[in-house]
């Protein structure tokens, strides 16, 4: 994803670090997705697209490569009832793995940069969440 950040000068958006920035600010959103975060709860799809859209909103670019988002329908119904006033989705790209290697791929990441919630039972409790 970097090279095609640089080669089109897109303004990159990490989903989880858009979050994580909004849970501390403390705001009103920032609480509810701070609770979400902290018990290991999928943020919902309207906290999200709130979060993204105060990033966006704060960073003034014409193009975005946000990367974690939309991962499922709802998501795109929240993104749509929100922002499809201010932003044009143009494409959504989706890697498919198994499984299997997910919980492999998070653990690790947990491991690379402190994730409390890439344990292996959140993990779990969050793909089972994501799959219902």
């Amino acid at each position: 994803m970097t090279k095609v950040v640089e080669k089109y000068h897109f303004k990159k958006i990490q989903v989880y670090d858009c979050l994580k920035k909004s849970a501390a600010s403390g705001s009103e959103i920032g609480q509810k997705i701070k609770a979400d975060l902290d018990a290991g709860r999928l943020v919902s799809s309207d906290l999200v697209v709130a979060a993204l859209d105060e990033e966006m909103s704060a960073n003034k670019s014409n193009m975005y490569l946000i990367e974690g988002f939309p991962k499922n329908k709802d998501n795109i119904e929240a993104w749509n009832k929100k922002m499809s006033p201010k932003y044009h989705l143009k494409n959504v790209f989706y890697f498919h793995c198994s499984m299997k290697t997910l919980e492999k791929r998070l653990v690790s990441r947990g491991a690379k940069t402190g994730r409390k919630d890439d344990t292996p039972e959140m993990i779990k409790k969050r793909l089972e969440i994501y799959k219902s």
